[in-house]
């Protein structure tokens, strides 16, 4: 099972629950993890296609919906999209890309 929380991974790893939440942190610093993490979220981005710039898309999109007209809470799909962009390192800006305008707009947006 892949976890998503680096606390309860460390628990599944092992770790007592007192001190899960410090050596998850700890391991976190780690390159080697850093690393493996990376390529991880790399292979999920390549089997799901999901871009950055579908997020915010997305979030345009939601931004100016009339959600009451439609079948959906904008607050719950924003969760959605926060979720899908941190299981796929998508929150997090690279050196190449737009500066950290997605982890801005998710932060932003987030807060509903």
């Amino acid at each position: 099972m892949t976890e998503l929380n680096a606390t309860q991974a460390a628990i599944r790893a092992g770790y007592s629950e007192k001190y899960a939440h410090t050596n998850a942190n700890k391991l976190l610093q780690n390159t080697t993890i850093q690393k493996y993490i990376a390529d991880l979220q790399a292979d999920l981005r390549e089997k799901t296609k999901i871009t950055q710039k579908q997020l915010i898309s997305e979030l345009t999109t939601i931004g100016f919906a009339d959600v009451d007209t439609q079948n959906i809470k904008a607050a719950d799909k924003i969760k959605a999209l926060i979720a899908i962009a941190e299981m796929l390192g998508l929150d997090k800006p690279k050196e190449d890309d737009d500066g950290g305008l997605v982890r801005e707009l998710l932060e932003e947006y987030g807060k509903v």
